[in-house]
Protein backbone atom coordinates (compact mmCIF):
# COMPACT_ATOMS: atom_id res chain seq x y z
CA UNK A 1 0.00 0.00 0.00
CA UNK A 2 2.92 2.64 0.61
CA UNK A 3 3.88 4.33 -2.25
CA UNK A 4 6.22 7.44 -1.67
CA UNK A 5 7.36 8.40 1.55
CA UNK A 6 9.44 11.66 2.64
CA UNK A 7 11.81 10.61 5.89
CA UNK A 8 14.37 12.52 7.90
CA UNK A 9 16.72 11.24 9.93
CA UNK A 10 17.66 13.64 12.31
CA UNK A 11 21.02 14.12 13.42
CA UNK A 12 20.18 15.95 16.98
CA UNK A 13 17.94 12.94 18.10
CA UNK A 14 19.43 9.89 16.83
CA UNK A 15 23.28 8.95 16.48
CA UNK A 16 25.05 10.86 13.81
CA UNK A 17 25.75 8.15 10.51
CA UNK A 18 29.17 8.04 8.55
CA UNK A 19 27.90 11.00 6.02
CA UNK A 20 30.98 10.70 3.94
CA UNK A 21 30.05 6.61 3.43
CA UNK A 22 26.60 7.28 2.42
CA UNK A 23 27.51 10.10 0.24
CA UNK A 24 29.89 7.42 -1.49
CA UNK A 25 27.21 5.26 -2.08
CA UNK A 26 24.90 7.45 -3.82
CA UNK A 27 24.80 8.27 -8.09
CA UNK A 28 24.80 11.61 -9.22
CA UNK A 29 26.18 13.67 -6.18
CA UNK A 30 25.96 17.52 -6.27
CA UNK A 31 26.47 20.24 -4.10
CA UNK A 32 24.55 22.72 -3.49
CA UNK A 33 25.22 26.34 -1.42
CA UNK A 34 21.86 27.98 -0.36
CA UNK A 35 21.52 31.79 0.13
CA UNK A 36 22.07 31.85 4.07
CA UNK A 37 25.49 29.59 3.85
CA UNK A 38 24.03 26.05 4.38
CA UNK A 39 24.56 23.51 2.56
CA UNK A 40 23.40 19.79 0.99
CA UNK A 41 24.85 17.25 -0.87
CA UNK A 42 22.09 15.54 -2.81
CA UNK A 43 22.27 12.17 -4.81
CA UNK A 44 20.43 9.08 -6.14
CA UNK A 45 20.04 6.03 -4.46
CA UNK A 46 18.50 3.96 -7.17
CA UNK A 47 14.79 5.85 -7.63
CA UNK A 48 15.12 7.69 -4.04
CA UNK A 49 16.52 11.44 -3.79
CA UNK A 50 18.86 11.79 -0.54
CA UNK A 51 19.67 14.98 0.70
CA UNK A 52 22.94 15.09 3.19
CA UNK A 53 22.85 18.23 5.07
CA UNK A 54 24.90 19.57 8.64
CA UNK A 55 22.16 18.51 10.71
CA UNK A 56 19.92 15.81 8.76
CA UNK A 57 19.70 13.28 6.02
CA UNK A 58 16.07 13.42 4.34
CA UNK A 59 15.40 10.53 1.70
CA UNK A 60 12.51 10.63 -0.83
CA UNK A 61 10.52 8.74 -3.62
CA UNK A 62 8.52 5.44 -4.08
CA UNK A 63 9.70 3.03 -1.78
CA UNK A 64 8.13 0.01 -3.94
CA UNK A 65 9.43 1.35 -6.66
CA UNK A 66 12.98 1.35 -4.99
CA UNK A 67 12.10 -2.14 -3.85
CA UNK A 68 10.47 -4.00 -6.79
CA UNK A 69 11.66 -1.91 -9.69
CA UNK A 70 8.25 -0.75 -10.67
CA UNK A 71 5.50 0.85 -7.83
CA UNK A 72 2.94 -1.24 -10.30
CA UNK A 73 3.48 -4.05 -7.42
CA UNK A 74 2.54 -2.62 -3.60
CA UNK A 75 3.84 -2.76 -0.20
CA UNK A 76 2.19 -5.11 1.97
CA UNK A 77 2.80 -4.15 5.67
CA UNK A 78 5.49 -7.18 5.98
CA UNK A 79 7.07 -6.59 2.76
CA UNK A 80 7.43 -2.86 3.27
CA UNK A 81 9.17 -4.12 6.72
CA UNK A 82 11.73 -6.03 4.11
CA UNK A 83 12.04 -2.67 1.96
CA UNK A 84 12.92 -0.59 4.82
CA UNK A 85 15.76 -3.14 6.16
CA UNK A 86 16.99 -3.01 2.57
CA UNK A 87 17.32 0.50 2.94
CA UNK A 88 19.02 0.59 5.76
CA UNK A 89 21.38 -2.21 4.72
CA UNK A 90 22.17 0.25 1.67
CA UNK A 91 22.63 3.35 3.30
CA UNK A 92 24.10 1.94 6.85
CA UNK A 93 21.59 3.73 8.45
CA UNK A 94 18.66 2.72 10.38
CA UNK A 95 15.80 4.14 8.63
CA UNK A 96 13.14 3.18 11.76
CA UNK A 97 14.66 6.27 13.40
CA UNK A 98 13.21 8.56 10.46
CA UNK A 99 10.47 10.69 10.71
CA UNK A 100 7.86 10.21 8.21
CA UNK A 101 6.57 13.73 6.82
CA UNK A 102 4.75 12.73 3.59
CA UNK A 103 2.78 9.23 3.01
CA UNK A 104 1.35 7.88 0.31
CA UNK A 105 -0.83 4.78 0.55
CA UNK A 106 -2.24 3.25 -2.96
CA UNK A 107 -2.94 -0.07 -4.87
CA UNK A 108 -3.75 -0.58 -8.83
CA UNK A 109 -7.07 -1.79 -9.83
CA UNK A 110 -7.04 -4.04 -12.89
CA UNK A 111 -10.59 -3.09 -14.43
CA UNK A 112 -12.93 -4.13 -17.01
CA UNK A 113 -13.23 -0.44 -18.68
CA UNK A 114 -10.56 1.98 -19.28
CA UNK A 115 -10.11 4.27 -15.93
CA UNK A 116 -11.77 7.22 -17.47
CA UNK A 117 -15.09 5.54 -18.01
CA UNK A 118 -15.28 5.42 -13.97
CA UNK A 119 -14.86 9.57 -13.21
CA UNK A 120 -18.11 10.22 -14.12
CA UNK A 121 -19.54 8.19 -11.17
CA UNK A 122 -17.29 9.28 -8.48
CA UNK A 123 -18.79 12.97 -7.43
CA UNK A 124 -18.35 15.49 -4.69
CA UNK A 125 -16.10 15.00 -1.96
CA UNK A 126 -17.37 17.35 1.12
CA UNK A 127 -14.27 19.49 1.82
CA UNK A 128 -12.46 18.85 -0.64
CA UNK A 129 -11.93 20.08 -3.99
CA UNK A 130 -12.78 17.71 -7.15
CA UNK A 131 -10.51 18.04 -10.08
CA UNK A 132 -10.95 16.44 -12.99
CA UNK A 133 -8.58 16.28 -15.82
CA UNK A 134 -8.77 13.75 -19.29
CA UNK A 135 -6.70 11.03 -17.55
CA UNK A 136 -6.70 11.69 -13.99
CA UNK A 137 -9.08 13.03 -10.77
CA UNK A 138 -8.31 14.85 -7.87
CA UNK A 139 -9.73 15.54 -4.57
CA UNK A 140 -7.45 18.21 -3.18
CA UNK A 141 -6.53 19.89 0.28
CA UNK A 142 -4.36 21.69 1.72
CA UNK A 143 -2.55 18.91 3.20
CA UNK A 144 -4.56 16.00 1.59
CA UNK A 145 -5.08 14.53 -1.67
CA UNK A 146 -6.77 11.42 -3.24
CA UNK A 147 -5.85 10.65 -6.84
CA UNK A 148 -7.65 8.10 -9.16
CA UNK A 149 -5.39 7.94 -12.52
CA UNK A 150 -4.70 5.42 -15.61
CA UNK A 151 -1.44 4.15 -14.53
CA UNK A 152 -0.76 3.20 -17.99
CA UNK A 153 -0.89 6.00 -19.15
CA UNK A 154 1.22 7.72 -16.41
CA UNK A 155 4.22 5.15 -16.52
CA UNK A 156 4.28 5.74 -20.23
CA UNK A 157 4.74 9.25 -19.37
CA UNK A 158 7.56 8.05 -17.36
CA UNK A 159 9.51 5.31 -19.09
CA UNK A 160 8.58 3.17 -16.02
CA UNK A 161 8.06 -0.17 -17.40
CA UNK A 162 5.73 -2.22 -17.09
CA UNK A 163 5.33 -5.45 -15.41
CA UNK A 164 4.01 -8.14 -17.80
CA UNK A 165 0.73 -9.15 -15.10
CA UNK A 166 -0.46 -5.39 -16.23
CA UNK A 167 0.35 -5.60 -19.74
CA UNK A 168 -2.19 -4.73 -22.49
CA UNK A 169 -4.81 -4.64 -19.10
CA UNK A 170 -6.62 -1.34 -17.78
CA UNK A 171 -5.14 -0.16 -14.97
CA UNK A 172 -7.09 2.16 -12.16
CA UNK A 173 -4.78 3.59 -9.62
CA UNK A 174 -6.41 4.83 -5.93
CA UNK A 175 -4.20 6.49 -3.80
CA UNK A 176 -4.25 9.06 -0.98
CA UNK A 177 -1.41 11.18 0.02
CA UNK A 178 -1.17 13.17 3.08
CA UNK A 179 1.46 15.65 3.59
CA UNK A 180 2.14 18.89 5.04
CA UNK A 181 0.94 18.23 8.17
CA UNK A 182 0.86 14.48 8.52
CA UNK A 183 1.58 14.22 12.16
CA UNK A 184 -1.18 16.87 13.19
CA UNK A 185 -3.68 15.15 11.37
CA UNK A 186 -2.88 11.53 12.98
CA UNK A 187 -2.57 13.65 16.15
CA UNK A 188 0.38 12.19 17.06
CA UNK A 189 3.33 14.29 18.20
CA UNK A 190 5.46 12.39 15.45
CA UNK A 191 5.53 9.48 13.23
CA UNK A 192 8.86 7.41 12.56
CA UNK A 193 9.29 4.69 9.93
CA UNK A 194 8.83 2.03 13.04
CA UNK A 195 5.35 3.03 13.42
CA UNK A 196 4.86 3.28 9.91
CA UNK A 197 5.02 -0.77 9.45
CA UNK A 198 3.56 -1.36 12.61
CA UNK A 199 0.04 -3.02 13.00
CA UNK A 200 -1.62 0.38 14.59
CA UNK A 201 -0.61 2.35 12.62
CA UNK A 202 -0.38 0.38 8.88
CA UNK A 203 -4.01 -0.68 10.05
CA UNK A 204 -4.98 2.90 10.80
CA UNK A 205 -4.03 4.45 7.32
CA UNK A 206 -5.54 1.68 5.16
CA UNK A 207 -9.05 2.45 6.88
CA UNK A 208 -8.29 6.25 6.51
CA UNK A 209 -7.80 5.33 2.67
CA UNK A 210 -10.88 3.06 2.56
CA UNK A 211 -13.24 5.62 4.46
CA UNK A 212 -11.99 8.38 2.48
CA UNK A 213 -13.47 6.30 -0.66
CA UNK A 214 -16.34 5.18 0.57
CA UNK A 215 -17.27 9.13 1.73
CA UNK A 216 -17.22 10.19 -1.90
CA UNK A 217 -20.20 10.42 -3.37
CA UNK A 218 -21.33 7.82 -5.80
CA UNK A 219 -23.28 8.38 -9.35
CA UNK A 220 -25.74 5.56 -11.25
CA UNK A 221 -25.05 4.78 -14.25
CA UNK A 222 -28.65 3.21 -14.79
CA UNK A 223 -31.71 5.27 -15.46
CA UNK A 224 -33.10 6.53 -12.32
CA UNK A 225 -36.65 5.92 -11.92
CA UNK A 226 -39.52 8.06 -9.90
CA UNK A 227 -40.21 6.29 -6.66
CA UNK A 228 -43.91 6.56 -6.44
CA UNK A 229 -44.45 4.09 -3.40
CA UNK A 230 -43.96 6.64 -0.46
CA UNK A 231 -46.24 8.94 -2.05
CA UNK A 232 -49.46 9.19 0.26
CA UNK A 233 -50.06 13.12 -0.14
CA UNK A 234 -49.71 15.87 -2.38
CA UNK A 235 -46.81 16.71 -0.31
CA UNK A 236 -45.22 13.70 -0.50
CA UNK A 237 -45.53 13.97 -4.47
CA UNK A 238 -43.66 17.04 -4.19
CA UNK A 239 -40.91 15.83 -2.24
CA UNK A 240 -40.46 13.22 -4.07
CA UNK A 241 -40.36 15.26 -7.72
CA UNK A 242 -37.76 17.03 -6.07
CA UNK A 243 -35.48 13.75 -4.88
CA UNK A 244 -35.99 12.68 -8.59
CA UNK A 245 -34.92 15.82 -9.89
CA UNK A 246 -32.26 16.07 -7.49
CA UNK A 247 -30.80 12.28 -8.18
CA UNK A 248 -31.13 13.32 -11.93
CA UNK A 249 -28.92 15.93 -11.69
CA UNK A 250 -27.04 15.22 -9.62
CA UNK A 251 -25.44 17.14 -6.45
CA UNK A 252 -22.59 18.95 -8.58
CA UNK A 253 -25.50 20.79 -10.60
CA UNK A 254 -27.65 21.89 -7.60
CA UNK A 255 -24.09 23.38 -5.14
CA UNK A 256 -23.27 25.36 -8.63
CA UNK A 257 -26.60 26.82 -8.21
CA UNK A 258 -26.73 27.32 -4.69
CA UNK A 259 -23.17 29.15 -5.26
CA UNK A 260 -24.53 31.43 -8.01
CA UNK A 261 -27.70 32.53 -5.70
CA UNK A 262 -25.04 33.09 -2.57
CA UNK A 263 -22.66 35.12 -5.04
CA UNK A 264 -25.73 37.01 -5.92
CA UNK A 265 -27.27 37.56 -2.47
CA UNK A 266 -29.97 35.96 -3.27
CA UNK A 267 -31.37 35.44 -0.03
CA UNK A 268 -31.39 37.64 3.72
CA UNK A 269 -29.58 34.88 5.94
CA UNK A 270 -26.40 32.77 4.99
CA UNK A 271 -27.76 29.82 7.15
CA UNK A 272 -30.38 29.21 4.18
CA UNK A 273 -27.74 28.33 1.25
CA UNK A 274 -26.33 25.98 4.02
CA UNK A 275 -29.54 24.49 4.55
CA UNK A 276 -30.07 24.33 1.18
CA UNK A 277 -27.07 22.71 0.57
CA UNK A 278 -27.69 20.04 3.32
CA UNK A 279 -30.91 19.18 2.33
CA UNK A 280 -30.36 18.50 -1.39
CA UNK A 281 -27.04 16.91 -0.45
CA UNK A 282 -29.75 14.05 1.53
CA UNK A 283 -31.74 14.49 -1.68
CA UNK A 284 -29.15 13.90 -4.41
CA UNK A 285 -27.90 10.37 -2.37
CA UNK A 286 -28.82 7.55 -4.54
CA UNK A 287 -28.88 3.71 -3.76
CA UNK A 288 -25.69 1.89 -6.02
CA UNK A 289 -26.05 -1.71 -6.94
CA UNK A 290 -23.98 -4.45 -8.17
CA UNK A 291 -25.12 -3.79 -11.95
CA UNK A 292 -23.60 -0.22 -11.67
CA UNK A 293 -20.19 0.80 -12.94
CA UNK A 294 -19.07 2.27 -9.93
CA UNK A 295 -19.82 -1.14 -8.03
CA UNK A 296 -17.03 -2.83 -9.67
CA UNK A 297 -14.40 -0.22 -8.21
CA UNK A 298 -16.23 -0.17 -4.82
CA UNK A 299 -15.81 -4.13 -4.62
CA UNK A 300 -12.13 -3.60 -5.23
CA UNK A 301 -11.53 -1.01 -2.61
CA UNK A 302 -13.27 -3.26 -0.01
CA UNK A 303 -11.54 -6.61 -1.07
CA UNK A 304 -8.41 -4.23 -0.29
CA UNK A 305 -9.35 -3.36 2.78
CA UNK A 306 -10.19 -6.52 4.18
CA UNK A 307 -7.07 -8.03 2.95
CA UNK A 308 -4.63 -5.40 4.59
CA UNK A 309 -6.94 -4.39 7.22
CA UNK A 310 -5.72 -5.61 11.09
CA UNK A 311 -3.35 -8.40 8.75
CA UNK A 312 -2.08 -11.33 10.80
CA UNK A 313 0.77 -10.58 13.05
CA UNK A 314 3.92 -11.56 12.11
CA UNK A 315 7.53 -11.65 13.12
CA UNK A 316 9.70 -8.90 12.45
Amino acid sequence: MYDTLHLCYNFVDNDRPNTDEIIYKLNEVSDVEFSGGSTCTYGNLDNLRVCVREGELTIKGSLPKYYYGNNFQTLSQKTTSEAIEKLSDDLNLDVNLCRVTRIDLSTNFITTYKPNIYYDYLGNLKRFNRLENPHSIDYRQKSKKLLFYDKVIEAKKTQLQIPLEFQNKNVLRYEMELNLSVKKYLKLDKITMQDLHGDSMYSRLVEEWYNFYNRIEKKPSKEIVLDTHNIKSPKDFDKELLVHLARTKGFDYIDNMIKDLKARNAFTSDEYYSRLKARYREYSKVEIDSEDIISEISEKVEEVYQREFNPPFYTR
